[in-house]
């Protein structure tokens, strides 16, 4: 049988959740285009009438599940489950407009901050060197992986905070609950890892800034003292490249890699082999120890960085 396109999925799957979520239950189940990061995402709500937060179920993902060979029945027993499972942890979505409750759960992410102007006006941010800043509430930690709310600027003033107290809470949080790792990159693969040592044809001595748990770990690179700590540890100054929302890859100066080629790899990557809303950004940054300081490589820095 030939696959559907994704508008007959789309239409198939939400036939199949209306009989699972029947509107005379209570149900509504709809879809909704949500700003991610970078992208625009086309997303399944299922919301009962005793629900004020709902998840949301991104179409793109479980339509590439059914391309890739998982039955149409399976995709939607998946959502059914999902949906289910939450039901059940409703009691954190609930938390999210009580700042004494959801204190503990804030985390710092660091997205990208070109192109992204409607996704960061949804609440607070910051424009940062590698990034711009934002921060999460995390709601759910599960084996399909940790479900975040962005904190935005309803919230916040239903908090009755200032947008300094929550970064620097959100901050504390994060460098307390995802602490920073930084380890040889041969402990873990990733898309432009795997790119370097194709093109090269040799594994170049590279390392990989992330946090514990590996999701968001990017943000670890704003973490108090890190970059310095990582400088220590490869004793001399670094490229820095932004792999994704998730990690950073740290490659010494000293391998002679030049920050124009890095970028056109990084670019190549995130055209070909990271996901839109997982990409942080394409361009090279350079770590100096002395001056403890990270710049992007532009402009007569990267011209000074090609010249060394």
């Amino acid at each position: 049988m030939e696959k559907w396109g994704y508008r007959e999925y789309r239409q198939w799957i939400l036939s199949e959740m209306r009989m699972y979520y029947p509107p005379n239950e209570g149900f509504a189940v709809y879809t909704q285009w949500i700003e991610k990061n970078n992208i625009s995402l086309e997303a399944l709500i299922i919301r009962h009438v005793t629900e004020q937060e709902v998840p949301v179920f991104y179409l793109k993902d479980f339509y590439g599940a059914y391309r890739g060979g998982v039955p149409l029945q399976g995709t939607a027993m998946h959502i059914c489950r999902l949906y289910e499972c939450r039901r059940q942890l409703r009691a954190p979505f609930g938390e999210l407009s009580d700042f004494g409750a959801v204190k503990d759960k804030l985390r710092i992410h660091l997205v990208e901050k070109e192109g992204n102007q409607r996704y960061l006006e949804e609440g607070p941010y910051r424009i940062l060197t590698l990034g711009a800043a934002i921060v999460t509430a995390e709601v759910l930690d599960t084996p399909d992986g940790k479900f975040c709310a962005r904190v935005t600027e309803e919230l916040l003033r239903g908090y009755g905070i200032s947008d300094d107290r929550l970064f620097e809470t959100a901050m504390e949080e994060t460098c307390r609950q995802e602490p920073a790792c930084f380890f040889p990159y041969e402990r873990a693969g990733n898309a432009l890892g795997e790119a370097l040592k194709e093109d090269l044809g040799a594994e170049p001595y590279l390392y990989v800034l992330t946090n514990r748990s590996g999701q968001f770990g990017a943000a670890a690179a704003l973490y108090p003292g890190v970059l310095s700590e990582a400088g220590e540890v490869l004793g001399e100054d670094f490229y820095l490249l932004p792999s994704s929302v998730h990690e950073l890859l740290a490659i010494p100066k000293s391998e002679g890699l030049k920050p124009t080629y890095l970028r056109k790899i990084l670019q190549e990557v995130n055209a070909e082999r990271t996901a839109p809303e997982e990409q942080l950004g394409s361009e090279v940054f350079v770590y100096q120890r002395r001056e403890e300081r990270i710049a992007p490589c532009i402009g007569k820095m990267r011209e000074r960085e090609e010249n060394r």
